[in-house]
């Protein structure tokens, strides 16, 4: 293999563990009754931003060659109720034991007080 001009006897293997983390911020002058807070205008960080945070997980893990489509094991899932219902933070956890790889999937939707830019 080359890398950088340089030959190198190093084998790439496959690519187990996937993190995703996708954050919405808002303001705090932002109302409840927004959209995104709002459980009759299907609000949520899962509904707005989970689907990202998954489509790495199915085209590395699940996609994967060696996985031979198969699908995840122990799925688990988390999640953070906004008193409007809507989740503030859903994680789900996806197990591949066939080539033991784990994907780590988050979703959040938060509103801050102030915000300091550094």
């Amino acid at each position: 293999m080359e890398f950088l001009g340089r030959k190198s006897d190093l084998q790439v293997g496959l690519f187990h563990p996937v993190d995703t983390r996708l954050t919405y911020t808002f303001a705090s002058g932002v109302p409840m009754a927004h959209r995104c807070f709002n459980v009759n205008l299907a609000g949520g960080s899962m509904l707005d931003l989970g689907p990202y945070t998954l489509l790495p997980a199915l085209l590395y893990l699940y996609h994967s060659p060696a996985n031979e489509l198969s699908e995840p094991e122990n799925v688990v899932g988390t999640m953070l109720k906004a008193e409007t219902g809507v989740d503030l933070s859903t994680t789900i956890s996806l197990d591949f034991p066939k080539i033991q790889g784990k994907a780590v999937c988050e979703s959040v939707c938060v509103r801050v007080e102030k915000a300091t830019v550094h």
